[in-house]
C-alpha cells in the first residue's frame, strides 16, 4: 500500500478527465448563453421588423377602415413568426394636431392591447407611454 501510495503523486492518467470536470460547467454555461443571447437579439429584431411592417402598411394608404385595420395587425403576428404572438401588444394610433398646436387621438386601433381614447390629449398620451 505504501509503494501505491507513492507513486500517486507522479500518475497523470486522469489529468485530462478532472482537467474535463472542470470545464465542462463553464463552457456548457458559455454555449447556453450565447443561444439565449441570441434569441434574445433575434427577437428584438422581429419586434422591430414589426414595427416596421404595421408602420409601412398604415402609412400607404390614404384611409384605412375597421377591416383594413385588422388585416394589418393580423399580419403583424404573421412577421413574428416563428416566436410566440400570445403577448404580442400592437397599438396604432392616428395624432390629429389642430391651428392651436394642440394634438390629440384622432383614431386608435390595437391588437391585444388597449386603444386609446379618441379626443385623448398629448399631456395623457406622454403619461400613457
Amino acid at each position: 500500500i505504501r509503494h501505491r501510495l507513492g507513486r500517486l503523486p507522479s500518475d497523470e492518467r486522469g489529468v485530462s478527465a478532472v482537467e474535463f470536470a472542470l470545464l465542462l460547467p463553464l463552457m456548457l454555461t458559455l454555449y447556453l448563453g450565447t443561444v439565449e443571447v441570441s434569441q434574445g437579439i433575434s427577437a428584438d429584431r422581429k419586434v422591430t421588423l414589426t414595427t416596421r411592417t404595421v408602420a409601412d402598411l398604415v402609412a400607404q394608404v390614404s384611409s384605412v377602415n375597421n377591416s383594413g385595420m385588422n388585416d394589418i395587425l393580423t399580419a403583424s403576428s404573421s412577421v413574428m413568426t416563428p416566436f410566440s404572438t400570445t403577448d404580442l401588444k400592437v397599438t396604432v394610433t392616428s395624432v390629429k394636431i389642430d391651428a392651436n398646436g394642440m394634438a390629440t387621438v384622432d383614431w386608435s386601433d390595437s391588437l391585444n392591447g388597449t386603444a386609446r381614447a379618441k379626443g385623448m390629449s398629448e399631456l395623457a398620451l406622454v403619461r400613457t407611454e
